[in-house]
């Protein structure tokens, strides 16, 4: 191949015998005690070109990786003669066209690793040839047909990864029969049928009950469909079962499930199930993460949960689960996600959950939970997001927020917080969002405070939540990107004048003032905002003053909208090329009958 880039190439384009000077004199190869070429590894070499034909004349060859190269063309059928063969790994690759049949008269392979290439059509039935294979990886390529039943009768297979394809049919039953096989990954086709543990696949009596030693079942992303079989608790080495995004499962979660003592990832989500939590699945004291997100599931949390000692990530997200949130969950000191997001969970945050010392990532958004937030979210020192809103929490938002200092996130939207915005969200450097809009007691002023909060992206106060005066620290939020103070219909609105300062804000995309009472006029240093798309001061009676000028170097603006105002005169002539350009939707005037033009 022509890999310019390789500059380890010794002895390459030489006329030495490869074994003659010593067992390792050329790059890649590698003899034996007989003089004879067995090993040629250039992986990750930088390798381009197509796979010429003439490596199959090294017929003594045990091992040929490739992998990791940008080697292009079709696998050579003349590979099928390297009968001495056992290790082929040409993965990480741009390989096309089909996996030549001839592939099968490598009577000897044990592994066989052609992932992450482009190569198309089936895979051939001739794979059941090679008896002693072991590992057969085809993953992320763009195979079709069906998964032939003859790789059922690969007695020695242990790994079988076919999985980011676009294979269809069913998962055949004589899969089952290998009890060898410990890593099945599937995941990513277009398979149907059911969840093949019954039958053939893995027969009922205790002689063949353990579907091999399976370790790690993954059949995600396909169109499975039927129910997860009460069989699965029979799989006792299983360590990974992943069934989510078939969209077509049924039926519960099997209570048996707790039998699977080793289990460490449990991922059944995007499915139709339906019912209750087990309880049984507090007996998986090994599980680190349980996906049952966006299922149909019902009732309340079993308190059991509290006794998977080693859980690190929980997400029930979007389920019609009810009651008030377990206190046990507070036991779970490994976790670092906790979703229990668009559920209708009821009562108040238990105060337990400052026991999760290094969550990061608390959701519990869109549910019907009440009471004031806890103050001990301030032991949260390594929560990241917090996501409270559209709940029905009351009372003030505590200052110890201020001390939970690895806080990026923060959406209190759309619950009934009252009192003052606190200073000790200045102390928070690293938070990016904060989001309080629509809390109708919330009032006060936006403290100066937070012009410490440098790393700040996006400011959103929509509902009428500050009052006062736009404080001129503002203009210190370089990376700022969207500031929203939105008023309308509330009592609670800005004042005074815009500072000058928020000319300073260089990231600035999304500028919205609407319906408030600001007064003054427009300050030509919005004219320094390189980055803004939108701009509007809607319903600010009192605003006055003349479009500035300064407006005509906003090359990125597409929106303006100085409707309701006391504004007046005419579009500036600055603005007259936007006009023709990016600047889109532009209205001026005492209604949104009148369109700017020139």
């Amino acid at each position: 191949t022509n890999g310019d880039e390789w500059t380890n190439n010794q002895n390459w384009l030489s006329d030495n015998d490869i074994c003659a000077v010593r067992k390792d004199a050329w790059r890649g190869f590698r003899c034996d005690a007989g003089n004879l070429t067995v090993q040629l590894r250039l992986d990750s070499k930088k390798l381009v070109g197509n796979l010429p034909a003439e490596v199959s004349l090294f017929q003594n060859l045990i091992t040929l990786r490739l992998d990791e190269n940008v080697i292009k063309g079709t696998i050579p059928t003349e590979l099928g003669s390297m009968s001495s063969l056992k290790v082929i790994d040409l993965s990480g690759n741009n390989l096309l066209g089909d996996i030549p049949t001839e592939i099968g008269n490598m009577k000897f392979i044990t592994v066989m690793d052609l992932s992450d290439n482009s190569l198309k059509g089936h895979i051939p039935s001739t794979l059941s040839s090679i008896s002693g294979l072991k590992i057969l990886e085809l993953s992320d390529n763009s195979l079709t047909g069906s998964i032939p039943t003859e790789v059922g009768l690969l007695s020695d297979l242990t790994t079988l990864s076919l999985k980011e394809n676009s294979i269809f049919g069913e998962i055949p039953s004589e899969l089952g029969m290998n009890l060898q096989l410990e890593n099945l990954e599937l995941e990513g086709n277009k398979l149907t049928g059911t969840i093949p543990l019954t039958d053939n696949f893995n027969a009922t009596n205790t002689t063949e009950v353990r579907f091999g030693d399976v370790k790690i079942l993954t059949l995600s992303d396909n169109s499975l469909s039927g129910t997860i079989p009460s069989e699965i608790g029979l799989l006792d080495n299983l360590e990974i079962f992943d069934v989510q995004g078939n969209g077509l499962l049924t039926g519960h979660i099997p209570s048996e499930i707790g039998f699977l003592v080793g289990l460490r990832e449990l991922l059944v989500s995007k499915n139709e199930i339906s019912g209750p939590i087990p309880s049984e699945v507090g007996l998986l004291q090994k599980l680190s993460i349980l996906n049952i997100e966006e299922l149909s599931l019902t009732g309340s949390l079993p308190t059991e949960i509290g006794m998977m000692e080693s859980l690190e990530s929980f997400l029930v997200t979007e389920n019609s689960l009810a009651g008030r949130i377990p206190s046990e969950i507070g036991q779970l000191t490994e976790l670092g996600v906790l979703s229990l997001a668009r559920n209708a969970f009821t009562g108040v945050v238990p105060s337990q959950l400052s026991f999760l010392r290094i969550l990061k990532e608390m959701d519990l958004r869109v549910n019907n939970l009440s009471g004031q937030l806890p103050t001990e979210i301030g032991f949260l020192q390594f929560l990241e997001t917090l996501e409270l809103n559209n709940n029905r929490f009351s009372g003030s938002i505590p200052s110890e927020i201020g001390l939970a200092s690895y806080l990026q996130s923060v959406n209190l939207n759309s619950n009934d917080l009252s009192g003052t915005i606190p200073t000790e969200f200045g102390l928070l450097e690293g938070l990016q969002y904060l989001s309080l809009n629509y809390n109708s007691g919330i009032s006060g002023t936006l403290p100066s405070e937070i012009g410490l909060l440098t790393s700040l992206e996006t400011l959103w106060f929509y509902g009428g939540v500050l009052s006062g005066v736009l404080p001129s620290e503002i203009g210190l939020l370089r990376r700022l990107e969207n500031l929203a103070i939105e008023a309308i219909g509330s009592d609670v609105k800005l004042t005074g004048q815009l500072p000058s300062e928020i000319g300073q804000l260089s990231s600035l995309q999304l500028l919205d003032l609407t319906g408030n009472d600001l007064t003054g006029t427009l300050p030509p240093e919005l004219g320094s905002l390189a980055e803004l798309s939108s701009l509007s001061v809607i319903y600010n009676a009192n605003l006055g003053g003349v479009i500035p000028s300064e407006l005509g170097l906003l090359t990125s603006l597409r929106f303006l909208y100085v409707v309701g105002t006391n504004v007046t005169g005419a579009i500036p002539m600055e603005l007259c090329p936007l006009l023709e350009g990016k600047l889109n939707q532009c209205y001026f005037g005492a209604s949104f009958v009148n369109q700017c033009s020139c």
